[in-house]
């Protein structure tokens, strides 16, 4: 193994051997087949691992094995290598997962489900309102608490 340099005396392509790094290299790569590659260069040795499957992340999506992590798209990689994190920024799930340098999984921001105004205004005040007697049936004059947002 090796690679080329042009010799600019004679204009010859040479191979220059490798040096084989002293510590283990690790790069990460996102692909458009769903998963997360990390290619480990240790001494002459270079392994790969891959973690994803195409799948839509919902609001109960916490993976508890590699093998369940799910991608619909994966776009960009990021490494906080103070933190030993990977952010990979899902795009056609609206997430970016973080993942720590081993390709587990730790978490994951920015999902979002869709909903009316309505319902969104209805969750927001069931949040901040606690006393039960006060939001079993509200009036808000353009709708009413108790409305049913199932149907």
């Amino acid at each position: 193994m090796g690679f080329f340099e042009i010799d600019k005396t004679s204009k010859i392509l040479k191979l220059l051997p490798v040096v084989p790094p002293s510590q283990p290299i690790n790069r990460y790569f996102v692909g458009f087949d769903n998963k997360i590659t990390k290619i480990t260069i240790s001494g002459n040795t270079v392994s790969t691992e891959e973690v994803g499957r195409y799948g839509r992340v919902g609001s109960s999506y916490n993976p508890t094995s590699k093998a369940l992590i799910r991608f619909n798209n994966p776009r960009d990689i990021k490494i906080d290598t103070a933190l030993n994190r990977i952010f990979v920024a899902d795009i056609s799930n609206r997430v970016v997962q973080t993942f720590d340098l081993d390709l587990n999984y730790l978490d994951h921001s920015g999902y979002s489900v869709r909903k009316t105004r309505m319902q969104g205004a209805h969750e927001a005040i069931q949040s901040l309102v606690t006393d039960s007697s006060l939001v079993s049936s509200v009036n808000f004059g353009f709708g009413y608490w108790s409305h049913d947002v199932s149907s």
